[in-house]
């Protein structure tokens, strides 16, 4: 099924909130058990765009381009303005579970009914067909693409996670990971950036990785329920509240919004732009930052 929202996958420089140092390096090595929210971001917002639309969820990625995924399955691409660039649709593997455009010229669809992983170019042509259960994996929650576009799956009969190359041969894979997990939860994304690789697990939070599959730490938080990822901070939705996690002060800030955020909506944050889909409407603000309290 859909994820509960999906975001975008870089923030660039407009929620940065620290700068990265050798401080951070250290910050990677010891394991976090809680966080705090200790400050609210505000923002200025302004509505610049309203649509209506039949969508169910979408996407954006770092160049600010908007994926719709709609009732069929089917995926649009629009430019940051709005217009329609491209379309893809396949009517044979049932719902399209996740769509990955953290990297805009090599997007990943996975198909969880199926098994089945797609990759499209950015005018959404197919680039490649994997059928993770002829990997000998039958049990897949999350699937991400890498910075080399390969693909990250983890596998939940083996606790392991992997890295596929292009060809469908195995690249890498960790140690076995079941101590991590409690009780039955498993990833739902997979998001690589800036040689971290991040596990985002409801019910437990968001497990980091090293680019070589090495577990560092775990940033709880049970109640997540999908993350982008920045350079020097990752943000995530939990109880429909946006949040942004400083590697470095792992101290959680709150992402004040313009509205409140219903229980069927969709989030994602790009650019200096926030859309929000709710009751068949893509709405869309131009944002500026205004302090922080």
């Amino acid at each position: 099924m859909l994820k509960p929202t999906f975001l975008s996958s870089c923030l660039l420089c407009t929620l940065t909130l620290v700068l990265f140092n050798q401080a951070e390096a250290q910050a990677l090595v010891n394991p976090l058990d809680s966080i705090r929210t200790d400050s609210i971001t505000n923002f200025v917002f302004e509505k610049i765009r309203s649509t209506e639309t039949s969508a169910v969820s979408f996407t954006t990625d770092k160049l600010g381009q908007v994926y719709l995924i709609g009732e069929e399955n089917g995926v649009s691409k629009f430019s940051r303005e709005g217009n329609l660039l491209f379309n893809y649709t396949n009517n044979t593997l049932g719902e399209l579970s996740y769509l990955d455009a953290s990297n805009p010229f090599n997007l990943l669809l996975f198909y969880a009914d199926y098994l089945t992983v797609i990759t499209l170019d950015r005018t959404l042509n197919e680039t490649g067909y994997f059928v993770l259960t002829d990997l000998e994996m039958s049990d897949i929650t999350g699937v991400g693409i890498s910075t080399e576009n390969n693909i990250w799956v983890f596998d939940n009969l083996s606790y392991e996670l992997k890295k596929i190359d292009s060809n469908g041969n195995l690249r890498l894979k960790s140690n076995q990971l079941s101590d991590l997990f409690k009780g039955n939860h498993f990833p739902i994304q997979i998001i690589e950036n800036n040689r971290k690789v991040h596990l985002v697990v409801p019910g437990i939070g968001v497990m980091l990785f090293d680019d070589f599959g090495q577990y560092l730490y775990t940033v709880e938080i049970p109640n997540v329920e999908s993350v982008q990822v920045g350079e020097h901070e990752f943000v995530y939705l939990a109880n429909k509240e946006l949040h942004s996690f400083p590697y470095l002060s792992r101290q959680s800030v709150l992402i004040a919004l313009p509205q409140k955020i219903k229980e069927d909506s969709k989030l994602s944050i790009q650019k200096q732009q926030l859309y929000i889909l709710e009751d068949g409407i893509l709405m869309v603000y131009r944002f500026d930052k205004k302090g922080i309290n």
